[in-house]
């Protein structure tokens, strides 16, 4: 069930009552003070997700064979508790975009050295 309270421009809260039958959410019952107020308090001192990323060991991928390495210290440190699952999945999602990175790379020396070749062939035998 939605708040029943309104906001200053009229509109519904769209908050979830609170099981105490008020109607009401967590900010606009008036009983919930106390609750809201500790919540606030908890929130406050929750360990900050960017610290917790900040403490990874820095790692160096310079090519695209060092990403399976990485990804596999990111398991490991995952299931040993030391990197959170939402860190774990962005670390893997950039990898990923790294790979791709790594293979747009290649793929674009590889087209440069094929046309080099090409022209070198048609100065060379006049074509």
């Amino acid at each position: 069930m939605r708040c029943a309270a309104q906001l200053t421009d009229g509109s519904p809260c769209g908050g979830y009552a609170m099981a105490d039958g008020s109607g009401l959410c967590i900010s606009h019952n008036p009983a919930a003070k106390d609750i809201k107020q500790l919540a606030v308090r908890k929130g406050g001192e929750a360990p900050k997700k960017v610290e917790a990323a900040a403490n990874l060991p820095t790692v160096t991928i310079t090519t695209k064979a060092d990403v399976p390495t990485f990804l596999v210290a990111v398991i490991d440190e995952l299931r040993a508790g030391q990197v959170d699952i939402k860190t774990a999945n962005t670390l893997g999602y950039l990898a990923g975009v790294l790979i791709k990175a790594y293979e747009t790379a290649e793929m674009e020396a590889r087209i440069e050295e094929i046309e080099r070749v090409v022209l070198e062939r048609r100065t060379r035998y006049g074509g």
